[in-house]
């Protein structure tokens, strides 16, 4: 139910099929008999210990990841759940890969020994931007072969312009009608000001542009009720996509918008690779590190967005989005090799020969 985790999820299996087309997956799952009507592959109850230590006991590699795993933000309990299965997995001799990982962050001076212990087994980590690289050096882990890619979502396709427009005519979007995607989600920090702040962006960008505001809910579950009041503040009207988009369909969105307006991690990861201009909303250390990745100024703080800010860079955008496109588009273009990688890399690890370098140059 986490659009930006089955992205990641999705373009996973895509890339492992098309470079091993009989390779088998098995993956972890809340809830495993979705996860396999959806993907096509067999999945088992994350929580269920016996059938995934049977699962690992049968299998060549581990794959953990990608997204951000390792990091205690969420809770201690989630780092250390990843932990342990990297560490049966490693107890049974078994290959252990992080695929295209964000790392940290984890506040817990307490967890840093645990972290690096364990990653330290690792065969092979591959990280989705230099800065988890500086975050791995932090904790000490030097000893597995380590490599920064990109984000899997990078290698993933937009949905066709005919089912796009459908998605926007059945969310009461006029056809031919201009308009941006606004993706946000409930943080700590956030209340009436935060709501405020994006509904005088989303009036500005209407007034002056006649752009019209387009939310998306990369999580429905918890970004509904933060959506509905940031557009019950807004004058002008709100477009919302109520249900759950497939990747695609976000990425045919998010392709067809003047801009992105976005606090979760892989509508911004969306916006770079169709080339549209993105304008951040950091409640993370993850969100500034995929801006910078993308060499990409335009962010505020989701304690205290300022309404003056977010206008300012509507205007910029609006007044520079030709060349920001070009960029974007460059960052794509390398991520997506980048990305690849990643797929390579792991089958490699379960390969007769080990050749890095050799699959990397073949990318």
């Amino acid at each position: 139910g986490n659009s930006g985790d089955d992205s990641i999820l999705y373009a996973i299996i895509r890339e492992l099929k098309l470079m091993q087309p009989n390779v088998r997956i098995v993956t972890l799952s809340k809830t495993p008999s979705v996860t396999s009507e959806l993907y096509g592959i067999d999945a088992i109850n994350r929580f269920n210990i016996i059938s995934v230590l049977y699962r690992l006991s049968r299998t060549k590699l581990l794959i953990s990841g990608g997204g951000s795993l390792i990091q205690d933000v969420t809770s201690t309990k989630s780092l250390a759940y990843y932990l342990a299965i990297i560490n049966a997995a490693k107890f049974m001799n078994k290959k252990v890969m992080l695929y295209a990982n964000g790392i940290g962050p984890v506040k817990n001076h307490m967890n840093f020994k645990k972290v690096k212990s364990t990653l330290n087994r690792a065969d092979l980590i591959t990280l989705r931007e230099p800065s988890s690289l500086d975050e791995l050096k932090k904790f000490g882990v030097d000893k597995p072969r380590t490599v920064v890619t990109a984000d899997p979502a990078f290698n993933l396709f937009c949905a066709s312009k005919k089912e796009t427009e459908m998605l926007l005519d059945s969310i009461g979007l006029e056809k031919g009608k201009q308009y941006f995607v606004a993706a946000i989600r409930p943080w700590k920090s956030t209340g009436r000001d935060f709501c405020d702040a994006v509904a005088q962006a989303a009036d500005y960008a209407h007034e002056k542009y006649g752009l019209e505001c387009v939310f998306i809910q990369m999580q429905p579950t918890r970004d509904r009720a933060i959506t509905a009041a940031c557009a019950a503040q807004m004058k002008s009207k709100a477009h919302i996509a109520e249900r759950t988009l497939s990747p695609d369909l976000t990425l045919g969105l998010v392709s067809g918008a003047e801009f992105v307006l976005g606090m979760r991690l892989h509508t911004l990861i969306y916006a770079a690779k169709c080339g549209t201009p993105v304008i951040g909303i950091s409640y993370d250390p993850k969100v500034d590190s995929i801006m910078e990745y993308m060499n990409q100024e335009f962010r505020v703080g989701a304690e205290e967005p300022n309404p003056i800010t977010l206008c300012a860079y509507i205007d910029k955008i609006m007044q520079n989005r030709d060349k920001i496109s070009v960029d974007l588009a460059a960052v794509s273009d390398k991520s997506s090799g980048l990305a690849a990688r990643n797929a390579a890399m792991a089958l490699e690890l379960i390969s007769d020969k080990t050749d890095f370098d050799k699959i990397q140059k073949s990318c």
